[in-house]
Parts: structure tokens; sequence; C-alpha cells
């Protein structure tokens, strides 16, 4: 079996910069698909312990943020999920719940001061200050990567 080389980038930049530029070295699918299969949610879990801790996950109805939340609260953290659709992040806090966790769900967009002020009101009113925060929401367009201009991003 012939293994051919891999770089981890967007198509637009592949072959632009020379191999470990940007940080990105080829390595073989192979290679990539063993370690993904290998690494287990346990494994990352065993290495700290989260419990007595409060983290707060902003983007936590979807995607990057859901996941992050799900894995520490595996760790023991007790979770604030935060984002701006309702039944999404109460799904996400069931799953958490169901699987034994502790989760608060509090629906706010972060692009919007007052809404933040409002999420920090009631953080406090329930005693949910947390210890760990991932600033995981976003608010860039979603378009596809080559199609967005430089002034959006910004």
């Amino acid at each position: 079996m012939s293994l051919q080389p891999h770089c981890f980038l967007h198509p637009i930049w592949q072959g632009t910069y020379p191999d470990n530029q940007l940080g990105c070295a080829p390595i073989s699918k192979a290679i990539a698909h063993h370690f993904t299969r290998q690494l287990q949610i346990s494994d990352v879990t065993s290495l700290f312990d989260l419990n007595g801790r409060t983290a707060l996950v902003t983007g936590a109805s979807g995607g990057i943020g859901r996941e992050i939340a799900i894995t520490l609260a595996a760790a023991g953290s007790r979770l604030v999920l935060v984002a701006r659709n309702a039944e999404r992040l109460s799904d996400v806090q069931r799953h958490i719940t169901d699987a034994g966790g502790e989760a608060y769900s509090f629906v706010c967009s972060v692009s919007e001061k007052k809404s933040i002020e409002q999420l920090t009101h009631d953080l406090e009113d329930k005693g949910l200050m947390p210890d760990i925060l991932v600033n995981n929401a976003s608010t860039i367009d979603r378009s596809p990567f080559d199609e967005v201009e430089l002034a959006e991003w910004e």
C-alpha cells in the first residue's frame, strides 16, 4: 500500500506554502485515521478532573461548542451553556443531565452588550460564576471560506 501525504489545510492554501510553514507538515491519511480512531473521550477526560469547577461555554448549542460542553461535563464540570437558540440549548442541557451531569442554559447573543449584561446578572443571581470560560460563539457570516471578504471577516 502506498501512503500519500496529506496536508490538513483548506484547498485554497494547499501548495501555496512549503511544508512546515503555518505549522502544517504532511501527514499520511492512514496515520491520521489511526490516531483519530484511537482517541476516545474517556482518554481525554482521564487527563484532568474538573469536579467542583463551573465552565461557561458560548456557542454551546451545536458543533464544537456542544462537544466541548459535553467533554467538560464528562470531566466533572458544572456547565453554563450559552447560545442564541433556546431549543438547541435545551437539547444539549438534557444530554448532559441525562448522563448525570449538571448543566444550566442561558439564551444570550454575545454580539449584544445588553444580552451579555443580562447574562452576567443572571449568573451572579444563581451563583454560577465560571472558573472556566470557553469563548466559542462566533458572529461571522457562514459563507464558504474562500468567498468571505476581508472586511466581512474583520
